[in-house]
């Protein structure tokens, strides 16, 4: 009877894993404006099922690359969505550091376990106008008073528009001055980063992280040759001479002289 019971669970068990894959999506908020890369973009994540497994990872993915091109500055929001599969949603601050394809699934790699993330909304296509919809309203010939009232209508539509479109025009002012000061604190800590980088520790985690300052200082991108090339020659030694950490001291200098 317990053979019977094994073959069994044999079978069944593929479809549960099947049944219980994960998968993700990454949802672009404002498809109206064009992505650029080294830009902040908003976007919602959805992770699922048994997303709640995943929580502490999510969170802990600030400051790295959360998928391959886009750098993970920020998570709000995060929380379980109740309701049978438990999908984890939050919202996420991106920084694209590269060209991507929105028609291709990207791989999150948490732990031992790479979950498909689908891209939604990345076009950043242009809404469609149709010119031909207009509102048409009925007029009357029985006096001038019919007019003062759509006149006074008018102007306070118009007034009220405006005042909207004012206050909408301060607040994104306000929003981009914000990611822009958000964007320059970025840069000046990887400026200080290079400047003052001393130790072994200090010249691996720059090259480990070029794809992100890069993106941030394309400017130094001439400039990097020889220091790649010196750390890629002895980083795999277990341990540094003083001569060739002096080595790559000086490979870092023409970056530090174009910061």
């Amino acid at each position: 009877m317990n053979k019977y019971l094994l073959i069994i669970w044999i079978l069944i068990f593929p479809i549960r894993l099947l049944s219980q894959e994960i998968t993700g999506e990454l949802t672009y908020l404002n498809s109206n404006t064009p992505i650029k890369i080294g830009s902040f973009i908003e976007v919602k994540l959805l992770l699922g099922p048994e997303g709640e497994k995943y929580l502490r990872n999510i969170e802990e993915s600030v400051g790295k690359n959360l998928i391959k091109g886009f750098y993970l500055q920020e998570v709000r929001n995060i929380q379980v969505l109740q309701g049978g599969e438990d999908f984890l949603e939050a919202d996420l601050t991106l920084i694209p550091i590269a060209s991507f394809d929105p028609g291709i699934k990207y791989e999150l790699k948490i732990g031992e376990v790479t979950i498909p993330v689908e891209l939604n909304n990345f076009l950043g296509e242009q809404p469609d106008i149709n010119p031909s919809n207009f509102i048409i309203l009925e007029q009357s010939v029985k006096g001038n008073w019919l007019y003062i009232k759509m006149a006074i209508a008018l102007i306070t539509l118009l007034t009220f528009l405006a005042g909207y479109f004012l206050w909408k025009r301060a607040k994104n002012k306000r929003v981009e001055k914000e990611r822009e000061r958000a964007r320059q604190e970025i840069i000046n800590t990887w400026k200080n980063k290079i400047r003052e980088a001393k130790e072994r520790s200090d010249f691996e985690h720059i090259y480990l992280n070029r794809e992100i300052w890069i993106a941030m200082l394309p400017q130094l991108k001439n400039y990097t040759d020889s220091f790649f090339m010196s750390v890629e020659k002895h980083q795999y030694k277990p341990r540094w001479t003083e001569a060739e950490l002096g080595e790559v001291k000086n490979s870092i200098k023409r970056i530090i002289d174009g910061v």
